[in-house]
């Protein structure tokens, strides 16, 4: 796994394992930190013959979820061996399964996973996307006259809903851009375009009232100023020849 994305900057591998001096094939020293256009992207633990639960756990909570929580990974992928459990005859770790479940629960709410297992592992897109048909279904077979049922919807029309929404409300398209990930606000613009046309139906009237709300308080404050100045005296002042000020 490391060799493959070693001198990818994309990718972070993090690795808790046997000190690779007492095992084949001899790779994962800590001083392995990635590729010449990579560095860092490589974090390798290597652990001493023998060890059990408590200090792994130690060494897994002390540097995976800090790194995870810096790199923001947008994609999660866990990859647990079984070399790593007191039975398994390849290495000479002591791991208990406990102790491998308790490292998975560490994954939950971090990383923005939505949904995860009981464990926190990442689901397979296809079980959440069948799990809302069955969420519809069963809404469906609960619902009585005059109320309508919920039409069949997929996971992901959830996310238009909720970009489709926000645009009509009004918010920004840079800020509906962020909410949906798109790293070009230039995407969001294409693939809501639709919505766009549909809301600056509006925008005239806006315009109009907004327009008329200025002039109206530009009239009032015009209004205002005219009581507000001084009566006029009644008197003049003139320059002479000699350019002194006369009453008259």
């Amino acid at each position: 796994m490391q060799r493959a994305f070693y001198n990818d900057p994309r990718v972070l591998t993090i690795s808790l394992h046997q000190h690779p001096a007492t095992l084949f094939p001899f790779t994962g020293l800590p001083a392995e930190t990635g590729g010449p256009d990579a560095e860092r992207s490589a974090v390798n633990v290597a652990l001493p013959t023998g060890t059990g639960d408590a200090s792994w756990l130690r060494a897994f909570h002390a540097i995976v979820p800090p790194l995870l929580h810096q790199f923001r990974p947008q994609i999660l992928v866990s990859q647990h061996g079984c070399d790593t459990h007191r039975l398994d005859p390849l290495a000479n770790l002591e791991l208990s399964i406990d102790a491998q479940r308790t490292a998975g629960s560490a994954w939950n709410d971090s990383g923005g996973l939505v949904f995860t297992s009981r464990w926190g592992e990442p689901l397979y897109p296809d079980t959440v996307s069948a799990l809302m048909t069955k969420l519809i279904s069963a809404h469906n077979r609960s619902v009585t006259p005059p109320a309508a049922p919920l039409p069949h919807a997929r996971l992901h029309d959830l996310r238009h809903l909720h970009a489709t929404t926000l645009l009509l409300a009004g918010v920004p398209v840079h800020v509906v851009a962020a909410r949906l990930g798109h790293a070009d606000p230039a995407v969001t613009l294409r693939v809501y375009s639709h919505v766009l046309r549909e809301h600056a139906a509006g925008v005239g009237d806006i315009f109009a009232q907004a327009v008329k709300a200025s002039v109206s308080k530009s009239a009032s404050q015009t209004g205002k100023d005219d009581q507000q100045r001084p009566p006029a005296t009644g008197r003049a002042f003139g320059k002479s020849r000699d350019g002194a000020l006369q009453r008259r």
